[in-house]
């Protein structure tokens, strides 16, 4: 099961992978949501956010992505989610990576990243 990441313009670009994954729109593999604590990272495994409450943040607290379901106190105002693709979820037998320790959490901000949710990854 998977959940969209939806942009800061309502556009459903990535996907959610319940064992962890971030998927783009073909199916590849873009980064990585470490559970319980939600640190996410890159394919390279840096550390470049976190999800929580539905909201994909950057390291500096700014929201980046959402799903259908976000709420959290600090949030921007977000825009009404487009229909997503009927894209069903690829099989999962991957082993997880070995995440490295990442950095605490930033102050979450109710506003916009200057990046982009299609180039957050690279």
């Amino acid at each position: 099961m998977s959940t969209w990441l939806y942009d800061e313009h309502g556009v459903p670009r990535m996907r959610l992978v319940y064992d962890g994954r971030i998927l783009d729109i073909e199916n590849n593999i873009v980064g990585w949501a470490a559970f319980p604590e939600g640190a996410v990272y890159s394919n390279e495994l840096t550390h470049v956010g976190w999800f929580k409450n539905g909201l994909l943040r950057d390291n500096d607290g700014w929201v980046v992505a959402f799903t259908r379901d976000a709420h959290d106190p600090d949030m921007p105002g977000l825009p009404d989610p487009m229909i997503p693709p009927n894209i069903p979820d690829p099989a999962s037998n991957l082993t997880l990576p070995n995440f490295p320790v990442p950095s605490p959490p930033p102050e979450p901000y109710a506003l916009w990243s200057a990046v982009p949710l299609e180039r957050f990854f690279d």
